[in-house]
């Protein structure tokens, strides 16, 4: 039994399979994670260590939107509830703790 798919040496391709909200699959599969873990993209602290998760299905599918309408990212406005706002709004609020506490 092969345990990987390709011989040794044979050069492999990569496909770009997108994930995004227009697949009733991608959609179903959303639904079924909010529903058993809630949201995506969430920051939490653990013994004082912040972590960030985020949608990275979503993050793509919102630089495809933006890629698609031929906008440069800094000028892009995120999607309101998308994966780039959240971390955009993450980033505003380490960045102004960070700055409140160094300069104490």
């Amino acid at each position: 039994m092969r345990r990987f798919p390709f011989q040794a040496g044979e050069r492999l391709q990569h496909y770009n399979i997108r994930l995004g909200l227009d697949r009733p699959t991608s959609r179903l599969l959303l639904s079924f994670y909010q529903e058993f873990f809630g949201d995506p993209n969430r920051k939490f602290v653990l013994q004082n260590h912040t972590f960030v998760a985020i949608n990275s299905a979503g993050l793509v599918d919102e630089d495809y939107l933006r890629n698609g309408e031929h906008v440069p990212f800094q000028n892009w406005t995120p999607l309101p509830d998308g994966t780039v706002s959240f971390v955009e709004q993450v980033a505003q609020r380490m960045f102004s703790l960070t700055r409140t506490t160094t300069r104490r």
